[in-house]
């Protein structure tokens, strides 16, 4: 994949995320151990686990919305 296409695929998960649906975003998402993520729906979390469970209740947040700028 190249970059044109890894930021295409990015734009395409954040528009799903913001409709509700987190998966797309986690397949750009690292699953290593080390991953972490901050949001403004819960505290830092780290590790894949911790990070898809966050993803799925960030993701809970939204219903039909969408990205209008990067």
């Amino acid at each position: 994949m190249d970059l044109e296409q890894a930021v295409e695929q990015c734009h395409v998960a954040a528009d799903e995320f913001a409709k509700g649906d987190p998966e797309p975003v986690k397949v750009v998402f690292s699953h290593r151990d080390d991953v972490t993520l901050a949001n403004p729906f819960g505290p830092a979390v780290r590790g894949w686990r911790q990070v898809s469970e966050a993803l799925d209740y960030a993701a809970s947040r939204f219903r039909d919305g969408e990205v209008t700028s990067f």
